[in-house]
């Protein structure tokens, strides 16, 4: 679908560190201000340099497209179109009047139609329970070997324990024990703790103004759900959001703080979060994954893709992908 140039440039801005929003939000703006000029050449320019940024990004190789379309360069296009396609992108450039001078071709008219399938409902899934509070905007699923599963809420700061059976309780009110908004949840049964991510978001119901940037981790007792860890990250001035986490094999939980583009180790029995990857080199990490042998994560970045983390190191490196698969928006 196409949208304002100027939408997209606000959009990829959003949850971006500072030290790579910069680079990519100058080339953005850099597009934008050529394409109003109708120098496309000088737009082709800065879309090289944003996809230097963004491999392969079907948001961007479609603008791509736009460039190289209004300048003649037919195939060039035409190929940038058949990537985002392949990628499961969903636009609808037959009625962009940048493709104007493709419409009618055969070639054009079959990415026309890939991206329509794209847009078609893919599988059939089963219900696996159904919550009461149609509100709660769930964010968090963690599940127990004996079937029983939690479901945190970024509107009530809350989280419901559904037994296997389906019946659903609470096992935290809301927001008892001054929980945020609840987002990632990871169980440690061997502990017996339910750790949960949780955030000062905008949606929280009842949110007070001195509150918000706020963000932590949380730790309940998986038997009575009382309150047993509450590790609150340190105010710097800067935005953060702690969204998702993962227990490692020492007991240490991987969190993702998706505003601050970071991942942090926490050490339970002190409370100190260690800072794992550089400033710059995450965007906005999302779940993560630890490798068998303990020793790397993949982490899922909404605005860079599949990444790979050393656990040890830090360092951040990407998880190359076939030309047909986009990763961007992952989750």
């Amino acid at each position: 679908m196409r949208a304002p140039f100027a939408v997209l440039l606000i959009a990829c801005a959003l949850g971006t560190t500072a030290a790579l929003a910069a680079p990519i939000d100058d080339a953005i703006a850099a597009a934008a201000e050529a394409k109003a000029a109708g120098d496309f050449a000088a737009m082709e320019a800065a879309l090289g340099k944003v996809l230097a940024l963004r491999p392969q990004h079907p948001r961007w190789s479609y603008h791509l497209a736009v460039a190289r379309a209004r300048q003649g360069a037919t195939d060039g296009a035409l190929v940038l179109l058949e990537q985002a396609a392949a990628q499961g992108a969903a636009y609808q450039p037959e009625s962009d009047p940048d493709f104007a001078a493709l419409a009618g071709t055969p070639r054009f008219d079959a990415i026309v139609a890939r991206f329509s399938s794209n847009r078609a409902p893919a599988g059939a899934p089963d219900v696996a329970f159904e919550l009461d509070d149609r509100a709660l905007i769930p964010e968090g699923l963690a599940c127990a070997d004996d079937g029983v599963c939690f479901v945190s809420s970024v509107r009530r700061g809350s989280i419901t324990r559904v037994e296997a059976d389906g019946r659903e309780r609470p096992f935290v009110t809301p927001r008892r024990d001054d929980l945020w908004s609840a987002l990632g949840l990871a169980l440690d049964q061997p502990r017996g703790l339910l750790w949960v991510a949780s955030a000062a978001l905008p949606e929280l119901e009842g949110l007070k103004p001195e509150e918000r940037g706020r963000t932590a981790v949380f730790g309940f007792a998986l038997g009575d759900g009382r309150m047993v860890h509450r590790f609150v990250l340190a105010d710097d001035g800067m935005p953060h959001a702690l969204g998702d986490l993962r227990v490692l094999e020492d007991g240490r939980l991987l969190v993702s703080d998706q505003q601050g583009g970071a991942l942090y180790l926490l050490e339970p029995r002190s409370g100190a979060y260690k800072r794992l990857t550089a400033e710059g080199a995450l965007v906005s990490p999302q779940g993560a994954v630890v490798a068998r042998d303990g020793r790397s994560a993949l982490v899922a970045d909404y605005a860079l893709g599949l990444m790979r983390v050393d656990l040890t190191t830090g360092a951040v490196g990407r998880v190359p992908t076939l030309p047909g698969v986009a990763t961007y928006g992952i989750d």
